[in-house]
């Protein structure tokens, strides 16, 4: 192999975990704001008198806590080699998971991708004609 295709290399995965690393702290950072809310809601629900609710949005803002501290103090390769680590030890249970991560990522791409009213189809053909299951109904 000649130099300029190491270097390349070398420069191209600098690049990709830059761009990773940059992901993650995005990433981080709406976690952060997840828990917040979560942290805002316990509180108004305890303000309330909502105790059990209160605790329980609690807990669950004090967890996405612990995720976003994770991912704030590992970088992109490190992430990649836990979860690796948790594949081999739990199959099982890392394929449950990652299923449920992906499922949960297409929902939250369906609610939140697309602001964008989506244009209803107009059922009639250039000519004018309109047609169903093939057979040409007429105008």
């Amino acid at each position: 192999m000649d130099e300029s295709t190491d270097g390349s290399g070398s420069k191209l995965g600098e690049r990709a975990r830059g761009v990773a690393d940059a992901q993650r702290d995005r990433l981080t950072k709406k976690i952060g704001s997840v828990a917040s809310a979560f942290h805002g809601t316990s509180r108004q629900l305890r303000g309330a008198g909502e105790e059990s609710a209160a605790e329980i949005a609690g807990r669950i803002g004090t967890r996405i806590e612990r995720v976003e501290h994770f991912l704030s103090e590992h970088d992109a390769k490190d992430l990649v080699g836990s979860a690796e680590r948790f594949a081999r030890r739990e199959p099982l249970l890392f394929l449950g998971v990652a299923f449920a991560a992906g499922v949960l990522a297409a929902e939250l791409l369906r609610h939140f991708g697309s602001s964008a009213p989506v244009a209803p189809k107009d059922k009639r053909i250039g000519d004018g004609a309109h047609h169903d299951g093939g057979r040409h109904v007429g105008s």
